[in-house]
């Protein structure tokens, strides 16, 4: 067996170029559905869909498929992925690690010396199946290892991941080495914590250490934001005496805001810095889709600097384009640097799915490419407000977003119909991208907010929340009426009214407490606790 690395010219991106060179190589290879086939009400159903086989693959545990039956595949689901069985038949274990954490531990390791993929959350590492015993699958939750060996398989290049990461080899000619004892003892002897004795409740000092690893565990289990306070709360009772309950719903909230950290799949996304500074929607009811002007003007002495963006006749874009517009920021925080144009973002309905709507009805659909439409149509003009990463300085320019869009169903310039939605980024937009100035943000969170100003102030106030580890975020009032466009109301009473419902979704699903005060000389200051 040739344990080199597959390939060694990464242009190559043909399915059934990859399936048979695999097969070549003597690896087992079975169609599994990707975003084209897969189904699911929402996203992370959806995402879990993408890699189910296609075809009965137990018996592809015990032989390698035929050349006539990969043929067959790719004529019969073109759009497919495709994977490898990992264990005894394809002499491969593939060790996923499975976070950014996960793949620091392995690189300062030393475990990245053999063939190696990136995926959408981390890195594979393939390695050769021991000559002697059988490696099982594991999982190790703690450090999100998962080991693929005999009974799994693995997502393999140059199969696209439902954000639009495609999988890539990472290295050339690198050999497959031999899988590291720390994973056969792993693989073999998987060690489990027994957490039961905790439930019985603990005593004062050990609290919110016991509460922080059962959270830990709930959330590794799949549990949600309220199924775990539901177990906290149950379990708190237990405990002599009970925690407060605020100091409950602030720990699961941190255990939750943590895990999502060291989450980097769909959930988090990265945003360009300057679209999150500057206000480009408005969450004033009375100025969505109406052709008003965003002015934001910055005096520094002598010197100012200027911000303004002009819609078309279509209008400021609301919530719901600011929505549309997460989604396509999502697609591009998966795919591999240095992102060029035409990107493709998947058609209307993947658009639709990603925001949590109704996939099937084409008046969503239409909704969305107005939406699409709408941005492409706004005028940004900087006068030394836009931070050019590139070049290091704030710019003065004029540009839109997306110069241009083609939706799937469209015919491209060779007449060709595309399957697709192909977005040109304007390249001032597209170099930062490129040169890595964005703020982390978790989709999840923001796409689980029903209210559109709560989503409007998750968005605004992420580039705190990823840089820092405070409980605490404070942030002028002025500041974020400005970012949201929204009217500036005047003092605390006033600006309670106009935020209660957002403030009221917040706080049950991201922040434990939100207070809002004035200072001596009258500036409201919003304060949100996590």
């Amino acid at each position: 067996m040739n344990y080199s690395a597959v390939f060694d010219d990464k242009s190559l991106n043909s399915t059934l170029f990859y399936a048979l060179r695999y097969l070549n190589q003597g690896f087992s290879i079975i169609p599994v559905k990707g975003s084209h086939y897969s189904k699911g009400v929402d996203i992370d159903e959806r995402l879990k869909d993408t890699k189910a086989p296609l075809v009965k693959w137990s018996e592809y545990q015990q032989r390698l498929p035929t050349e006539n039956e990969i043929r067959e595949w790719i004529d019969k689901w073109p759009m497919a992925n495709i994977a490898i069985v990992t264990g005894k038949i394809s002499h491969l274990v593939v060790v996923d690690f499975d976070s950014a954490e996960a793949v620091r531990w392995a690189k300062n390791k030393g475990y990245f010396n053999t063939a190696i993929v990136r995926t959408a959350r981390g890195i594979h590492a393939y390695y050769r199946y021991p000559a002697e015993g059988y490696v099982k699958n594991s999982v190790d939750g703690d450090k999100k290892i998962d080991i693929r060996a005999d009974g799994g398989y693995v997502i393999a290049p140059p199969s696209v991941h439902l954000t639009g990461m495609q999988y890539t080899w990472e290295t050339v000619n690198a050999p497959i080495t031999p899988l590291p004892e720390v994973f056969v003892a792993q693989a073999r002897n998987k060690k489990v914590i027994d957490l039961k004795p905790l439930y019985k409740g603990v005593g004062k000092g050990s609290r919110n250490d016991t509460l922080a690893r059962l959270c830990g565990s709930w959330v590794n289990d799949g549990l949600d934001y309220k199924e775990c306070m539901e177990m906290a709360e149950v379990w708190n009772q237990k405990n002599n005496p009970p925690l407060p309950a605020k100091e409950v719903e602030r720990t699961v909230k941190s255990i939750l805001y943590r895990h999502s950290l060291n989450d980097v799949t769909v959930q988090r996304m990265y945003h360009e810095k300057n679209l999150l500074r500057f206000p480009i929607f408005t969450h004033s009811k009375t100025r969505i889709h109406k052709v008003e002007e965003i002015s934001v003007v910055q005096e520094f002495g002598k010197e100012y600097s200027k911000w303004v963006v002009i819609p078309s006749k279509m209008g400021l874009p609301g919530p719901f384009d600011e929505a549309v517009f997460m989604a396509v920021n999502m697609v591009l925080s998966g795919m591999p640097k240095p992102i060029s144009n035409p990107v493709e973002v998947g058609g209307l309905r993947d658009i639709a799915r990603m925001i949590n709507l109704n996939h099937s009805s084409g008046k969503v659909s239409k909704m969305i490419k107005e939406s699409m439409l709408r941005i492409k149509s706004l005028t940004i003009v900087t006068e030394k407000t836009f931070y050019d990463a590139e070049k290091r300085k704030f710019i003065t320019d004029s540009f839109g977003i997306f110069d241009r869009i083609i939706f799937s169903g469209q015919k491209a310039d060779d007449e060709e119909r595309v399957y697709t939605t192909k977005i040109w980024l304007n390249l001032v937009f597209l170099k930062n991208i490129n040169a890595g100035f964005a703020s982390s943000l978790n989709y999840s969170t923001y796409i689980s907010l029903n209210n559109g100003l709560a989503r409007g102030i998750y968005r605004c106030l992420s580039p705190v929340l990823a840089m820092s580890d405070n409980l605490k975020v404070n942030i002028s009032y002025t500041q974020l009426a400005q970012r949201l466009q929204i009217r500036e109301e005047n003092g605390p009473a006033r600006v309670r009214q106009q935020l209660l419902e957002a403030h009221k979704e917040l706080q049950e699903k991201v922040f434990s407490r939100i207070s809002i005060t004035q200072t001596s000389s009258g500036k409201v200051i919003v304060v949100y606790f996590r």
